[in-house]
């Protein structure tokens, strides 16, 4: 019973109300740009790496639309 609950209150916590339309962020919503960074390292096998390199250009390309940036080392 409790679970039903539960999984009820999840559902209606996850619904988007009919109308929405999710606000544009452009430059002009972050004049002051970003005030926090964040790193982290994570080692991937062989293949995964070759893949990530092969892709990271589009990664970039598309954080740069989005008023952001990342690198990779």
């Amino acid at each position: 019973m409790l679970q039903r609950l539960v999984a009820a209150k999840t559902q209606e916590l996850l619904e988007v109300p009919v109308g929405w339309k999710e606000p544009e962020f452009t430059r002009e919503s972050n004049p002051h740009g970003l005030l926090e960074e964040s790193s982290f390292v994570i080692l991937f096998p062989a293949y995964r790496e070759k893949y990530l390199r092969e892709c990271w250009p589009l990664v970039t390309e598309r954080l740069a639309k989005m008023v952001s940036n990342g690198s990779m080392y």
